[in-house]
């Protein structure tokens, strides 16, 4: 049941990071609060935004890879179970 469920869940927990109320409320917000002071005080506006908006890539990405690495290490072959289903 677990490998049945894994894709779906890994889409969901991904997709749960980057739309939910905690994640626009808190690391959103200060993400862009602590660029703007980094550019208000050394002016580089475009470099803080830029390694802000990377990490925020980087922990989606890491996340993902965590995810393939189940389905692969758990033999899950998401094509099968698409072609199943329909």
């Amino acid at each position: 049941m677990f490998r049945a469920t894994l894709p779906p869940l890994g889409t969901r927990m991904v997709h749960n990071f980057k739309n939910t109320s905690l994640c626009m409320a808190i690391s959103a917000s200060e993400l862009t609060w602590a660029t703007q002071q980094i550019e208000s005080l050394t002016f580089r506006g475009i470099e803080a935004t830029s390694i802000a908006t990377l990490f925020y890539i980087g922990l989606a990405s890491a996340m993902i890879a965590v995810i393939i690495l189940l389905e692969k290490f758990l033999k899950i072959d998401v094509s099968s179970m698409k072609r199943s289903e329909a």
